[in-house]
């Protein structure tokens, strides 16, 4: 939740006590400091914002969603109000490692970054993007310096660039120097930049350099147009909700017919409120993201959905099937300031693709829906309260270390080992499936958890397992479980749960909670 008073958060798979690593996130403030304003709920680091032409915020963002933590920091934009935030370059591209130092260059719609390392100061490569080519891959981007390699992915440079100012789109003031000290822990060299002026056909040329200090940050002392002042739509004052209105969730989508989709699962992430790297284990990788399902809202005929959210939320949706199994999820995540409507036209749609033609979708034709709530234990996530008492009540009477079943017993359920158990479970197991999407780094359609576990296969047959046979709402927990990668917690302390819990009694209104879906059910009108 973005406000101006609340503590600090931490990254998750850095840090501890001793070295604190507190989370950067967008804000602005007035000239003299004051009115600082968060615009951005967003759990994880973002950096080094610049400000476009178009009065847009363009900034370097520390991505990892259920993916592997170490390539994925992508350029993305965001209105200085904190509305729509949005991919730029690179959310799925592994070289560069990371994307800094962005700016646009005068007169072009071209932008200048630093390829830099991850494990490393904030300097590399000078890299030239036109994101009208694309957002993602080597199409868009040009290498300005192609001896110098991006570091850490294709290896370890001695002469570095940084800081670049445009002056045009093969001229820029920079920083540069050999330094062998640019990973993490090391020291740097007290002179070992200096300001050059770089043209990418004739190279660098001295402007200065200090014999005892490093020279770095050049910017140019002539007058530059300002860019165009943008005029907020946020009502701050008002309720503290927004909407989203897709128009089609299988656009973008090539393996689902129209009508496929009947639901979309939304999600919130919590952030990190302690310093402790990887800790508590919430899930299956070491650095899983905490995670709290708000629940679901329809998708008509048409593939349209129109639902109210909680604004100032990091939130990411997942497309579910007439199963309510995963289709596709996001693997980022998007949020809405107070009373913005954001809109899309499908989900991982194309954004160079030409919109579909005209028409209007059938969720934009009623009240925008509330959200029904997950299965109990979903928010915030709990295991013990999600799956254990299904466990219980199902299968502990034959699952325990000392059941006349031998081989049952092998198979223990009861509360201390039935995590790992369900987690290792048949082929693909659980664990399979989530470390092998947390190395691939991309949602892929259609290998999502749920619908490839063999654990949901057997608890789903339809002659049960050896008598037993699951409630539609018990295999929507398990359904739930598994496709929001087998969390075992969902919040990084018992605190942060209790706040969690005030929240969701806080909006209320935004939510039919099941006893409202029944009567809801009994009286349509």
């Amino acid at each position: 939740l973005a406000r101006n008073d609340l503590p600090d958060c931490y990254v998750r798979c850095g840090g501890g006590a001793e070295r604190p690593c507190a989370v950067y996130t967008l804000h602005t403030m007035n000239a003299d400091g004051g009115d600082l304003t968060p615009i951005s709920p967003f759990e994880m680091f973002e950096w080094e914002p610049s400000v476009a032409p178009d009065g847009t915020i363009i900034y370097a963002r520390w991505d990892y969603v259920d993916r592997d933590n170490m390539p994925y920091m992508s350029l993305w934009s965001i209105n200085p109000d904190g509305t729509n935030a949005r991919l730029v370059y690179g959310n799925y591209t592994k070289a560069t490692h990371c994307t800094f130092e962005p700016r646009f260059i005068p007169g072009s719609q071209k932008i200048i970054f630093t390829a830099s390392g991850h494990h490393s100061q904030t300097m590399g490569s000078l890299v030239l993007l036109e994101p009208a080519i694309g957002s993602e891959g080597a199409a868009p981007i040009t290498r300005l310096t192609p001896d110098t390699p991006f570091p850490e992915i294709e290896g370890w440079p001695r002469a570095f660039y940084a800081n670049p100012w445009p002056l045009s789109e093969r001229t820029h003031l920079v920083a540069w120097g050999i330094e062998d000290g640019v990973k993490e822990g090391r020291s740097r060299p007290a002179n070992g930049m200096g300001i050059y002026l770089f043209n990418a056909g004739s190279g660098l040329e001295l402007l200065y350099r200090d014999p005892d200090i490093s020279s770095m940050y050049p910017i140019p002392l002539k007058a530059q147009a300002p860019p165009l002042a943008l005029v907020s739509s946020v009502n701050w004052d008002g309720p503290q909700e927004g909407k989203f209105l897709i128009s089609d969730v299988a656009r973008g989508l090539t393996t689902v017919k129209p009508g496929d989709i009947k639901a979309l699962r939304i999600v919130a992430l919590p952030a990190k409120t302690q310093p402790w790297m990887n800790k508590p284990a919430l899930g299956l990788t070491r650095d899983d993201p905490g995670k709290a399902v708000l629940g679901t809202v329809p998708v008509e005929a048409d593939g349209s959905a129109y639902f109210r959210v909680p604004s100032g939320v990091a939130l990411f949706f997942q497309a579910l099937d007439a199963q309510g199994r995963a289709v596709q999820t996001m693997r980022s995540a998007t949020h809405v300031q107070p009373g913005q409507t954001l809109s899309c036209t499908g989900c991982h749609d194309s954004r160079k693709d030409t919109p579909p033609p005209a028409r209007t979708p059938l969720a934009s034709l009623r009240e925008a829906s509330k959200i029904q709530t997950g299965p109990e234990g979903s928010w915030t996530m709990r295991f013990d309260k999600l799956i254990q008492p299904v466990l219980d009540a199902q299968c502990v009477r034959c699952h325990h270390p000392k059941s006349e079943d031998v081989e049952a017993a092998k198979f223990d359920l009861t509360p201390m080992h039935s995590y790992d158990s369900l987690a290792g479970h048949g082929k693909p197991s659980l664990r399979d499936l989530v470390l092998a999407a947390y190395r691939e780094g991309v949602s892929t359609e259609g290998k999502n958890p749920a619908q490839r576990s063999a654990l949901l296969s057997m608890l789903s047959a339809s002659e049960g397992h050896h008598g037993v046979k699951l409630s539609r709402t018990d295999i929507d927990r398990f359904t739930t479980w598994l496709d929001t990668y087998g969390q075992r917690a969902g919040t990084f302390s018992p605190e942060q749960e209790l706040e969690l819990e005030r929240l969701r009694r806080a909006w209320a209104e935004l939510l039919m909670e099941p006893a409202a879906r029944r009567t809801a059910a009994r009286n349509p009108e």
